[in-house]
């Protein structure tokens, strides 16, 4: 049995790593494998046609549970926004909260506060005045129960606005 994994780039730009690994074979070996990456080509005998293909890279050595578990730990490193995104849905959930309490939650909990703020927008969270000088709340918007229900407020799916 084959296992594929994808790996995001070490640096923002880099392209995603895939691995092909051997996870299962009960007629050898059970490790090792291949990175690979994919990229999009255009038919030579077809113009403005375009194909996927593998381009084969170095061998990997060890297990494809070990492979794995790298792949998810570089993913949860890469994801600061997506953390944070939980801890405020987390933090919010029994109700608004102010931003001072916030923000010490989150030096409490290893958030950066610029996380914070770009975790805030992604999922649209409300900051409202409740009172006089600078009294403001954080709460949830009415319909959010996850962070997978907001998505970027710059994609739409219905296409351009």
């Amino acid at each position: 049995m084959l296992i594929a994994a994808k790996q995001a780039g070490q640096e923002g730009d880099a392209p995603e790593r895939r691995i092909l690994m051997r996870a299962k074979s009960n007629i050898g070996p059970d490790q090792s494998g291949f990175a690979y990456r994919l990229e999009q080509i255009e038919l030579e005998q077809h113009a403005g046609v375009f194909a996927s293909r593998a381009v084969w890279g170095e061998p990997i050595g060890g297990t494809a549970r070990d492979a794995l578990a790298d792949a998810e730990r570089l993913a949860d490193e890469r994801r600061p926004v997506e953390k944070a995104k939980d801890f405020l849905l987390d933090l919010l959930a029994d109700g608004p909260i102010g931003p001072k309490q916030v923000k010490s939650a989150a030096d409490g909990n290893g958030h950066s506060w610029a996380t914070i703020r770009r975790a805030k927008d992604a999922l649209r969270v409300e900051a409202r005045k409740t009172g006089f000088g600078d009294e403001w709340a954080w709460s949830l918007p009415k319909a959010l129960t996850s962070s997978e229900d907001a998505h970027d407020n710059e994609v739409s799916i219905f296409g351009a606005e």
